[in-house]
């Protein structure tokens, strides 16, 4: 099934949970690709949504989406739902999303780093394992059905400037695959309305390795830019950084073999990003929680799982929430330090 996907040009009824930059971006891509969709949002957003719909700057210009809004979903089952959450949000947008899916909806978890499904279905000692980095208690994997899921690996760089606007100018890439046997149709499905919004869509059998790939992007770029303050392109280009990187990018790669997955990561591709923050400095700039536990815990979890160590990484992560919490001390709103 591995291939760029075909696109499908029927519409269908989209329910997107998060108005972040990556939500905001995909929700109006769908919708000015005719697809009725539906943004789930709160507060100044839901208000901004609804008077003026999705402002969206990308390499095509800047247009206003119309898109409805809605605070929860209180209509019949989607077709499709898509959680674009920041990790750490998503138990809660979940649950909020959960009238919205319907025994044919297929769920698209947006998210960044090692998602609660990825022991979904492997068979083996290690099926339906719980990462209690990212889902405590296993509640995510009680409330969202694995046949139903769509796994995705997101390489949308994209910048939220006001409540209901995104920017973006680098190309939209995707790949999603069934994250079991039971969704490959859907999976299907998911990467057509993808490819006709113009996003370009693989679709893989091997979600899992795919999520490797840009977990250890993620991991080897995020926390170090906040530890340093640096984009992209500063990473992997300054010789006091880019040693940091590829130690971090040799640790994630071997975690990841011993789970069976072969990854190799392009920097020179990273660097062509340019001068690009990544979400986790912007977050760490407006005072925003960091998705440490998905990016960096649970591969920490997943590596002493196989009994193996992952001193560079451990040690980049103690930094950059270090740095986060003394920021939020000097701001007057000191957070209990959470264990690495």
């Amino acid at each position: 099934m591995t291939g760029v996907a075909q696109r499908d040009p029927s519409p269908a009824r989209i329910c997107v949970a998060g108005a972040g930059a990556i939500g905001l971006v995909l929700a109006a891509r769908l919708a000015m690709a005719g697809n009725a969709v539906t943004v789930v949002a709160r507060g100044s957003t839901l208000a901004a949504l609804r008077a003026e719909g999705i402002v969206l700057g990308d390499r095509e210009g800047s247009r206003l989406v119309p898109v409805l809004a809605a605070s929860k979903p209180e209509w019949q089952p989607q077709d499709v739902v898509i959680l674009a959450a920041k990790a750490q949000d998503l138990p809660a947008i979940a649950a909020l999303a959960r009238p919205a899916i319907g025994p044919a909806t297929m769920v698209v978890p947006a998210v960044n780093g090692i998602p609660w499904w990825y022991f979904e279905g492997t068979g083996g000692a290690d099926d339906g394992r719980v990462i209690e980095a990212v889902d405590p208690g296993g509640r995510l994997q009680a409330l969202l059905p694995a046949a139903q899921l769509v796994g995705t690996a997101t390489y949308i760089t994209s910048e939220r400037t006001a409540p209901n606007a995104a920017l973006t100018f680098n190309p939209l890439r995707m790949t999603v695959g069934p994250v079991t046997p039971a969704a490959r149709s859907g999976a299907a499905r998911v990467a057509g309305l993808l490819q006709s919004a113009g996003i370009a869509t693989q679709l893989v059998d091997d979600i899992r390795t795919a999520v490797w790939a840009k977990v250890i992007r993620n991991l080897s770029t995020n926390p170090l830019s906040v530890v340093a303050g640096a984009t992209l392109r500063e990473i992997f280009a300054d010789p006091l950084l880019a040693p940091l990187a590829r130690a971090t990018i040799e640790e994630a790669r071997a975690v990841a073999a011993a789970y069976g997955a072969t990854v190799s990561m392009d920097a020179d591709e990273v660097v062509k990003l340019g001068d690009v923050r990544t979400s986790m400095l912007q977050d760490y700039e407006r005072g925003r929680p960091l998705e440490l536990a998905a990016i960096g815990d649970a591969v920490v979890e997943l590596a002493r799982h196989k009994g193996m160590g992952m001193a560079h990484t451990c040690d980049i992560l103690a930094l950059a929430r270090f740095r986060m919490a003394k920021a939020q001390a000097l701001a007057g709103n000191p957070p209990p330090l959470p264990q690495p």
